[in-house]
């Protein structure tokens, strides 16, 4: 791809998504606590750890709360 094309991506991802750069981070937390969790759970950690990642912290907290905030951007556009 090349850097005019990026371009194009970065400022339409801007323009379209005000947040997306908290929203970016908020998501590389997340896999950092997905990482964390797994490393964990091979050396025994508890349900409770797996649980308190997929319900409360990616459910919850995330697809709930976070992602919300992008639902008026993703409307379908009328072509007409």
């Amino acid at each position: 791809m090349n850097a005019i094309s990026q371009d194009l991506i970065d400022h339409t991802i801007a323009h379209f998504y005000p947040e997306a750069d908290a929203h970016s981070r908020i998501h590389n937390s997340l896999l950092q606590d997905i990482r964390s969790v797994l490393h964990k759970f091979k050396k025994k950690a508890s349900v409770a750890d797996l649980f308190n990642l997929m319900a409360i912290k990616i459910v919850k907290n995330h697809l709930l709360e976070e992602d919300r905030k992008f639902f008026p951007y993703l409307e379908p556009v009328d072509p007409c």
